[in-house]
């Protein structure tokens, strides 16, 4: 049986933190899409597709944010409504310390954090993989077909069409050109028409334009030269196929991007990891024996150098190479030494950018290794800042609480947005970067937790009203001693 106070408290907790968490994740997925609006803007996506958009959104963004606010806000409020009522104060006085009273909500978060963890390793990575492919469908999606008034539209294929005048009403169109340039060909051919009709099938795959007295121009030849075969053909009626099948958003698999380090949980990371660690632990094992290659010198290095050389041999002038060679076979060697260095140069920009490439994407899995736990115990540090500040503020209801969480998680993500970019700057480790929001966040809330209990009145106008009046009568006392003994 759960007692009663322990009842009390989760339902105090659950309501408030229920739907904070649904208004924040509104918040965060709308501010978060709305970067991808220019992209989606006139591609033609259906209702459904974006809706699924918004929704994968919501899973891999909303929640990821949503949860430490909403833990936040949820304890601010309940432990500011039980402190505001007095009730929080009978219960002290009945004996009940505050962590007591704490204890099962902070069982609840432990719990939350546990399951934050589970859908941050299994149901966010998918997410990813599935919002990144959408993603990357809707950028190399050409534009919806739109035509304009006066404007040439050159979405399909070589074609540009234009019309001058559209009638809504009667979906007649007036005064319409298709200019047509073939890549095999230098010649142009284009339509002329006063009017027409448009008609797009079933499937979204053709376009048929039925077109009323016009003509067709058009000329014939592989080449620039005069040799070319001209034909004009005047029309009544005229039907024009265009295939707009590309119009259409590709829906590419998702295995394409199933190396993508945010789609990957913690067993694939680490997997990852270690690989990635291997090829650089290797690198230098794997380059040398290409250079040795190249540079054949390398290999006499440890066996002797020039000043172990007799110069006797050569004569006790010699000085360098240059000495011994004859004029006629220097020119031809200095191009060729030229030649091999410039190889060799590229063969070690080519294996650098590998070993930094693969420095990068070590860096950036570790960084998302680490967030699978950082997005866990966040939750934790919300409840302990939020659960004694609302017992020290003693204001309930949505003004207050609301203020002080949003100061909060303005540190919070300042603090998490300069570790990230530390970390993927090398700046910090991807440890130190990932958890410095936590390293500075939790030391305040435990320090909140001891104030608490402590019944600190540190935000309260009166507490300072009075301080400041002792200061104020410590001050005129000593004056009047002053007076007095002067």
């Amino acid at each position: 049986m759960i007692p009663k106070l322990d009842k009390l408290i989760l339902k105090s907790f659950i309501g408030p933190f229920i739907a904070t968490f649904f208004i924040a994740v509104f918040a965060i997925v709308m501010q978060h899409f709305w970067k991808y609006i220019d992209e989606m803007v006139g591609k033609g996506i259906d209702f459904f597709t974006l809706l699924k958009m918004i929704g994968i959104v919501s899973i891999s963004i909303g929640v990821l944010f949503a949860l430490p606010i909403s833990v936040l806000l949820a304890s601010l409020m309940t432990f500011g409504n039980l402190s505001e009522s007095m009730e929080l104060v009978a219960i002290k006085s009945s004996g009940i310390s505050l962590l007591r009273f704490m204890r099962p909500l902070l069982i609840l978060v432990l719990f939350i954090c546990g399951l934050a963890f589970l859908f941050n390793n299994y149901i966010i990575p998918k997410a990813n993989l599935k919002f990144y492919t959408m993603l990357s469908d809707v950028r190399v999606s050409k534009p919806a077909f739109d035509l304009k008034e006066g404007e040439f539209y050159t979405g399909i294929g070589n074609y540009a069409i234009q019309v001058q005048q559209k009638d809504d009403k009667t979906n007649l169109l007036k005064k319409i050109v298709i200019y047509e340039n073939s890549n095999n060909s230098y010649q142009d051919n284009f339509i002329i028409a006063d009017s027409g009709r448009m008609e797009i099938s079933k499937d979204k795959r053709t376009l048929d334009f039925t077109l009323y007295n016009g003509e067709r121009v058009q000329e014939r030849g592989k080449t620039m030269d005069q040799h070319t075969e001209f034909i004009r053909l005047q029309f009544k009626t005229y039907k024009k196929t265009f295939d707009i099948s590309d119009l259409q958003m590709k829906n590419t698999n998702d295995t394409l991007n199933k190396d993508f380090y945010k789609a990957l949980n913690l067993t694939q990371l680490n997997t990852n990891i270690d690989s990635l660690q291997k090829v650089r632990s290797n690198f230098v094992t794997k380059v040398k024996p290409n250079l040795k290659q190249s540079l054949l010198f390398l290999t006499y290095l440890k066996d002797t150098t020039w000043e172990d050389t007799p110069h006797e041999k050569f004569g006790k002038n010699v000085q360098s190479i240059n000495d011994i060679l004859p004029d006629s076979a220097k020119q031809n060697i200095a191009s060729s030494i030229a030649e091999k260095c410039n190889a060799v140069k590229n063969q070690i920009d080519i294996d650098l950018f590998e070993y930094n490439s693969k420095g990068d994407s070590l860096k950036y899995h570790n960084m998302e290794w680490h967030r699978k736990f950082t997005f866990s115990v966040i939750c934790l540090v919300m409840f302990l800042i939020g659960a004694p500040m609302g017992a020290i503020v003693r204001k309930g209801g949505l003004g207050t609480p609301l203020l002080i969480a949003i100061i909060f998680f303005v540190v919070y993500f300042i603090f998490q947005s300069i570790g990230e970019k530390s970390a993927s700057s090398a700046r910090f480790t991807p440890l130190l970067g990932l958890w410095l929001p936590i390293f500075i966040l939790a030391p305040i809330g435990l320090f909140l937790v001891y104030l608490a209990r402590k019944d600190s009145q540190l935000f309260s106008i009166d507490y300072y009203f009075k301080a400041a009046n002792k200061v104020l009568g410590l001050i005129k006392r000593k004056d009047r001693n002053m007076l007095k003994d002067n």
